[in-house]
Order: structure tokens, then C-alpha cells, then sequence
């Protein structure tokens, strides 16, 4: 388990809410990234898997975080398109 708190950020990893339907109990594990400071403050949950433990077994069932992939695609685009925009006007006065 992460844990770290200064004056201005908290992280913290773990669980927080329990179910158990039926014979076995599962726990939803979340990334907490908290910024406070005098006045307001910032929270960003983030999942990162389901524990399920039926009586001596645990499986934890990671969760596809796909707003993390699609942000880091829109970024590497984002790069692509900036430096060829930098290079393609270059290259065409280069031309003239």
C-alpha cells in the first residue's frame, strides 16, 4: 500500500468499500491523488482493480484504464503533428 502526505499532496492506494454477495467478497481497488491546500482542493480517483477472495483464494482482476491510453495517443499525435509542423515549413522554403 502507497502512502505519502506532505502539507499539499496526498497519495493513497488501497480499498475502501467491501461486498459480499453470496459466498465470497470483493473489493474494488482505487489510486487516490489528492492536492489541497488553504481553501480548495483537488481529488482524482483512480481505479486500478477488483480483488475477489472466495474463502482461501484472492484473484485481483485489473482494470483497462482507457481514458489513460486515449490521452497518452492524443498526446504522441499532438508531439507528431507539432514537429511536423515545424519541419514541412522548412523543407518548402528550402524548395522555393
Amino acid at each position: 500500500m502507497l502512502k505519502k502526505k506532505s502539507q499539499y499532496i496526498n497519495l493513497v492506494e488501497g480499498s475502501t468499500i467491501e461486498s459480499t454477495p453470496g459466498d465470497f467478497q470483493v473489493n474494488p481497488q482505487s489510486r487516490v491523488i489528492q492536492l489541497s491546500g488553504s481553501g480548495w482542493s483537488w481529488v482524482w480517483n483512480q481505479p486500478t482493480g477488483v480483488v475477489i477472495r472466495k474463502k482461501d483464494q484472492e484473484q485481483k482482476i485489473p482494470v483497462i484504464n482507457f481514458t489513460r491510453i486515449i490521452i497518452l495517443l492524443l498526446y504522441g499525435i499532438s508531439v507528431f503533428l507539432v514537429v511536423l509542423g515545424l519541419i514541412k515549413p522548412r523543407s518548402i522554403q528550402r524548395g522555393a
